[in-house]
């Protein structure tokens, strides 16, 4: 009887929670300045039904060159869609007090070729990274560089973690001994 409840535990906890109403998308792509940009973004399904970005949640990392320190963006700032789908969305990273002394404002923008954000695949993507210093409310210098790449729906390179091996295997070992007992 063990068995079969820990057989059913691990099945259980192999299906997971459930279906999800967020599609999460990897982005890997390269600057015109040799930098990187590599992460993932989550978007509620039919997120341009009704576009808020509050709703878009973000780890992006860009790489350090020249004038770009390397940033993780994690906060949407502005999601665009056309009639086919999801067409851009920026993130935003800023330093210092925007108009109160010397202030940074940067900008992580993701074009893509506008796809419905409830379909799976791997789309070609562009964008820019633009960085803004400032000095009160006057901008004393703007960088910007661009990027292409690509975004997926599903990682990279994806390698299963141990612990879903560990829970598959002990879903299977409790299973045979149910069996094996069953059996006697």
């Amino acid at each position: 009887m063990k068995a079969k409840i820990l057989g059913l535990l691990a099945v259980g906890l192999l299906a997971g929670p459930g279906t999800s109403n967020a599609m999460t998308w990897y982005v890997q792509g390269t600057f015109n300045d040799g930098g990187t940009v590599t992460g993932s973004f989550s978007l509620p399904d039919n997120s341009c039904a009704s576009p808020n970005i509050f709703s878009v949640s973000g780890n992006i990392q860009t790489s350090p060159v020249g004038n770009f320190p390397g940033l993780t963006y994690v906060t949407a700032t502005n999601i665009s869609c056309s009639n086919l789908g999801l067409s851009q969305l920026n993130f935003g990273y800023s330093e210092g007090i925007f108009g109160v002394g010397p202030n940074i404002s940067n900008t992580l923008s993701i074009m893509f070729p506008s796809i419905p954000t409830d379909s799976p695949g791997v789309y070609g993507i562009g964008g820019s990274e633009v960085r803004s210093l400032f000095e009160g409310l006057n901008e004393v210098a703007n960088f910007s560089r661009a990027f292409s790449g690509q975004v997926s729906s599903s990682p990279f390179n994806s390698v299963p973690e141990p612990s879903t091996l560990v829970l598959l295997v002990l879903g299977l070992a409790g299973l045979g001994v149910s069996r094996r007992r069953k059996a006697n």
